[in-house]
């Protein structure tokens, strides 16, 4: 392979602006990954909050029982037992909701222009 085959890259400023140019293009890649984290993770934490609020509900259904007296430690840890049980089905991606809010949303990270959101929603 000869010298005159490599097109300039032998010049220091060809070689520096193509290589500026490829920090540049690893800068948006990396902004678009963060931003995606982000996003997953915002969608998780509604995702929790969202199953929480249904367990909530759902253990309001349930009849109380007059053999064990109610008190507020056990309302305190029966709150911190369905918080957790709620991050659990999160993290295991069981219940699929954060899923769908970042498919959903994940387009308009990309969005330049209100225009562009809009026509990403439809």
């Amino acid at each position: 392979m000869a010298v005159d085959s490599l097109n300039g890259m032998t010049d220091p400023a060809v070689f520096s602006q193509k290589s500026s140019s490829l920090k540049s293009s690893a800068e948006v890649f990396d902004r678009d990954d963060v931003q995606k984290e982000r996003l997953m993770e915002a969608c998780k934490d509604f995702e929790s909050i969202f199953v929480k609020m249904m367990l909530d509900s759902m253990k309001k259904t349930v009849e109380k029982s007059d053999l064990l007296p109610e008190n507020q430690s056990q309302k305190v840890f029966e709150d911190m037992l369905y918080k957790s049980y709620s991050e659990k089905i999160t993290e295991t991606n069981s219940f699929g909701l954060a899923q769908k809010i970042f498919d959903q949303y994940s387009p308009l990270l990309n969005a330049r222009s209100p225009e562009e959101i809009k026509n990403s929603l439809k």
